[in-house]
């Protein structure tokens, strides 16, 4: 459960993360229901209610439906972007599931990681509830700073960054449904390749691979448009590039 420290303001008037991020995080991923309990050594709101915290990876344009559901109190839902603050829109709910439940609609406008704080209507109520959070597919859509590979269910970008102050997002060229390259510069000089592989069958994972011909620093970010999870890989500046294998990249099969 959650460390005791108090939240010193209702999550609708939080400005910043800075008074609950003291307060510790539990994990739900999309398509998963979770069944807790409020105790009294919960995180604890300004009005005295207790509150979990559960945190999830999310795609911009990522439309989702959160759920909370109690026989023992009257329940009361946020959802808070990853810069801490609860959107205006339909990002709090108290009876929109029904009854005493509580649900939220909403499409996610950023990338990141999201919160969802688990309370009550009244203050120092206890008690076992359910948790849901579902998520629409979303495809990644390829463009020129974009790759999307692995049937499009993933997306890769990549910045770059030279010692003479040069910086930007790279090109984006597909070759195949599983492997693309990037530019920096000039179109006729490639400077990364990058492959994402279905090793399911071979690990339960997939694979990230990745070659360089490039010394500049250079960030490449891979994101599992499924799920929202996703990994970032980095050349510091000066470095030869060093190939990347990474074949636990992302254990979310299938």
């Amino acid at each position: 459960m959650l460390q005791k420290a108090p939240l010193v303001a209702l999550f609708s008037f939080l400005t910043a993360s800075a008074a609950w991020s003291q307060c510790e995080f539990q994990t739900i991923s999309c398509n998963q229901t979770k069944v807790s309990q409020l105790t009294s050594d919960d995180c604890m709101l300004s009005g005295g209610q207790f509150a979990d915290l559960w945190r999830f990876d999310g795609v911009s344009g990522t439309p989702v439906t959160v759920t909370l559901s109690s026989t023992d109190f009257d329940t009361l839902l946020y959802l808070l972007s990853p810069d801490g603050v609860t959107p205006t829109d339909n990002t709090s709910d108290d009876n929109g599931g029904g009854g005493t439940n509580s649900k939220i609609a909403h499409v996610l406008t950023s990338t990141g990681t999201w919160t969802i704080a688990a309370t009550t209507m009244t203050p120092s109520a206890t008690g076992t509830y359910m948790l849901g959070l579902a998520c629409a597919a979303v495809v990644c859509v390829p463009d020129a700073e974009t790759l999307c590979l692995n049937n499009s269910r993933f997306k890769v970008q990549a910045t770059f960054h030279t010692s003479q102050g040069q910086s930007g997002p790279a090109q984006a060229v597909g070759l195949t449904s599983d492997t693309g390259y990037f530019w920096f510069f000039d179109a006729n000089n490639v400077e990364i390749v990058v492959k994402v592989l279905n090793g399911c069958g071979l690990g339960g994972h997939y694979w990230v691979f990745a070659g360089g011909l490039t010394n500049v620093n250079t960030v490449i970010t891979v994101t599992d448009m499924q799920t929202g999870k996703f990994r970032t890989y980095t050349n510091s500046q000066g470095k030869a590039f060093a190939p990347i294998e990474d074949t636990g990249a992302f254990p979310t099969c299938p």
